[in-house]
Formats: C-alpha cells, sequence, structure tokens
C-alpha cells in the first residue's frame, strides 16, 4: 500500500533498522529522509510503498536521466525485515512502472546476493534477472 502520512514515523524507524541489519549500506540522514517524504507524498513521480506492519518498504522515483532523453525509474530504497515481506511490494510497484509506459527506463533493483531465497522472492514477482540484479519489466520486454 501507498504511505500514509501517519506512518511515515514507522518508516524512518524501519530505516534506521536497516542501518543496523547493513552497517555497510550507504548511510542515510534522518533529515533528509523525513523531508524527502513530507515533500514528496503527494509527488505522482514517487511512489513510496510498504506493508501494513510497516516492516517493509520500496521506494521508487522517475526522473530525468542524465544521459538520456528517456526518464528513469530508480529504486530508492527496498528493504524487509520479514520473510517475503517485500513481494507484495514489487507486484504492486510493478502496475506503477506500467503506467509510465515505453518511454521509460527502468534500472536494476540491486540486490544483497547474499540470501538465495530473497533472490527466489524477487524472481518470483516477474522481475528480470541479470547476473546477481533485477529490474522491473517496461513496455519495451
Amino acid at each position: 500500500m501507498k504511505l500514509r502520512e501517519e506512518q511515515a514515523g514507522k518508516l524512518l524507524d524501519l530505516l534506521d533498522r536497516l542501518q543496523e541489519v547493513h552497517p555497510e549500506a550507504p548511510k542515510m540522514h534522518r533529515g533528509k529522509v523525513s523531508r524527502f517524504i513530507k515533500f514528496n507524498m503527494d509527488n505522482p513521480k514517487v511512489l513510496m510503498l510498504v506493508n501494513k506492519e510497516v516492516t517493509a518498504t520500496l521506494v521508487l522515483m522517475v526522473h530525468q536521466d542524465a544521459f538520456s532523453i528517456q526518464q528513469q525509474i530508480t529504486d530508492l530504497v527496498f528493504y524487509s525485515e520479514t520473510t517475503g515481506g517485500g513481494f507484495r511490494l514489487l507486484k504492486e510497484a510493478q502496475k506503477w512502472v506500467d503506467g509510465w509506459g515505453k518511454g521509460v527506463y527502468c534500472p536494476f533493483l540491486s540486490t544483497s546476493s547474499s540470501r538465495p531465497d530473497v533472490d527466489d522472492m524477487i524472481g518470483r514477482s516477474g522481475l528480470i534477472k541479470i547476473g546477481t540484479q533485477f529490474k522491473f519489466r517496461t513496455g519495451e520486454e
């Protein structure tokens, strides 16, 4: 489901736990993330998904590609504390990606490659696997 305003604090807490579990991940600044959430809550070019319990999240953003005339969809964060918690989020996100049509480029959704069950779950969601990474299908595939 799309993030609701009253869930923003829980999402920030989830991202803090992501940093604790994966200290090698890029460091997120809580204030910057909070401002991003606030200013993009109703932005049609940003998709912020969480599960009901806010133990899984997927955030995508459409922006102009620096080296192309196409717009690009970038995954800003994908994290789940529960096994399979992100599966529905990936399925829901694919519908949003489809809504952008053929004119959008969709790069890879990175995985940690440390858990084969995560790769299996992402593959079952319909994303295209390329090496150890996945990408959403666009109108061009």
